[in-house]
This record gives structure tokens, C-alpha cells and sequence, in this order.
């Protein structure tokens, strides 16, 4: 039979006689969404001891995620995957009890700054030192951070999550 190009294939070709086909196994693919959450609004953080800040949430971060919590409540999610930040936890924290799941922990998911003693959100930053803020929206993270491989290392934190869970649905 001639070749036709099936979206549930990944538009790769395949015969068109080939689901029927006692000697071929059915092609079976489980789309697989990554729904990415930033954090709810954490506070500011200033540590003299050189400890990594990691912020809890602000009042107004706790409404922020009980808001996702009850927007995602009656949608169909299978896991939540969490950075191991407090910020980032218990911004989960609701929506995963809403959906009776756990958090799993991914640290690769982490953001770049995780380590940094002091802890100031963007939002404040912009109110407070609107020049610093437009400095490091236009320059990035600065010296001693290489943005490029914290960003290859946080896609590839999200493809594992991909693969993972595409091959736990099968």
C-alpha cells in the first residue's frame, strides 16, 4: 500500500495497511503537555551568613498560587514536578492537593540564582530600582552565571520529564 503521512505518527510515513497489520504492532502515542508554572510572588531575601536565600512565598504569592490551584483543579493532570526551592514548592503545593497527587522534585529545574544569598523579586526590583531592573532585563544574569548552560540543562530537565512520563503512559 502506498505511504501516508499520519499526525498521529509524527507525521512520519507509514503504510497505510499497517494498523491493521497482525505483523506490526499499532502505533500508540500519548501526547504528553508540560504545563510550566513560574512561582508565586516569593518575599525578598538578604541572609548575612551566605546561606542561598530561598525565599518563602508572600501573602500575596500564597493567593497567587491558591488562584492556580482552583483554575487547574478539575483538569486532567497526572503529575506535578516541582523544583526543590520553597518558592517553587509551595507554589505546587495547593494545586497538588486540590488533585490529591504529590510534588516530585526535579533539582535540574531550579532557577539559575538558587545558590545566591540574597533574594530580591523582579516585581519589587522594578518598583524599587527601576534603572537596575531595566540593567538586568537588557544584560541578562551577568558575570559568573552562563545562561546558555543553565538553559541547556533546564531543557534537558524537561525532556527527561517528557520521556519519563510518555513512557509511563504506555
Amino acid at each position: 500500500p502506498p505511504l501516508k503521512s499520519h499526525p498521529t505518527a509524527g507525521g512520519r510515513k507509514v503504510g497505510a495497511g499497517s494498523y491493521g497489520d497482525s505483523r506490526r504492532k499499532p502505533l500508540r502515542w500519548r501526547a504528553v503537555d508540560l504545563l510550566l508554572i513560574r512561582h508565586g510572588l516569593p518575599l525578598r531575601v538578604e541572609r548575612d551568613d551566605g546561606l542561598p536565600a530561598d525565599p518563602p512565598l508572600s501573602p500575596e504569592g500564597r493567593a497567587q498560587a491558591e488562584s492556580v490551584a482552583r483554575w487547574l483543579a478539575h483538569e486532567s493532570i497526572d503529575r506535578i514536578v516541582s523544583s526543590p526551592l520553597l518558592r517553587a514548592m509551595e507554589t505546587a503545593a495547593p494545586l497538588a492537593a486540590a488533585l490529591g497527587l504529590e510534588v516530585e522534585i526535579e533539582p535540574r529545574v531550579a532557577e539559575f540564582d538558587r545558590d545566591s544569598a540574597l533574594y530580591v523579586p523582579l516585581e519589587e526590583l522594578r518598583r524599587s530600582d527601576y534603572p537596575a531592573w531595566k540593567a538586568f532585563m537588557a544584560n541578562g544574569y551577568g558575570e559568573g552565571v552562563p545562561i546558555e548552560i543553565f538553559a541547556a540543562e533546564v531543557r534537558a530537565a524537561l525532556d527527561d520529564i517528557r520521556t519519563r512520563f510518555s513512557e509511563s503512559m504506555n
